[in-house]
């Protein structure tokens, strides 16, 4: 039993560096690419945002369990290196209030994923 453990946290683990790692390439294709090719929906710009970064932070957290604080100041930096990019790119701009709904996401994430495994393990 204690084998199937080790394998399935293994694999949380795993899928949760893929997805962060993928949610990241994403932020930073949109980020950085002209404005049309961004996708939109029916929610505002700064939701978008949060929630991305909700799950980034927390995908990060589950996937690396021995480097919380450095891979949250990680993706807090890459958030701040992102918004100064844009003001490089034709077409967009970075603005610090952009910034803090990103970092402020990235730090809920954590939080969010932090209670979660809080409340599973106490099972």
């Amino acid at each position: 039993m204690r084998m199937l453990q080790r394998n399935s946290s293994e694999t949380v683990r795993g899928l949760s560096r893929l997805v962060g790692w993928l949610l990241i390439a994403a932020v930073m294709v949109f980020t950085l690419a002209p404005i049309g090719i961004r996708p939109v929906t029916a929610a505002p710009a700064d939701l978008e945002r949060f929630v991305a970064f909700v799950l980034i932070g927390g995908a990060f957290y589950i996937g690396y369990p021995r480097h919380h604080i450095g891979f949250v100041l990680l993706v807090i930096g890459i958030a701040g290196l992102l918004e100064v990019l844009q003001n490089i790119v034709p077409g967009r701009h970075g603005h610090w209030h952009d910034y803090f709904v990103k970092a402020t996401g990235v730090l809920i994430g954590t939080l969010l994923a932090r209670l979660a495994e809080w409340a599973f393990i106490r099972r």
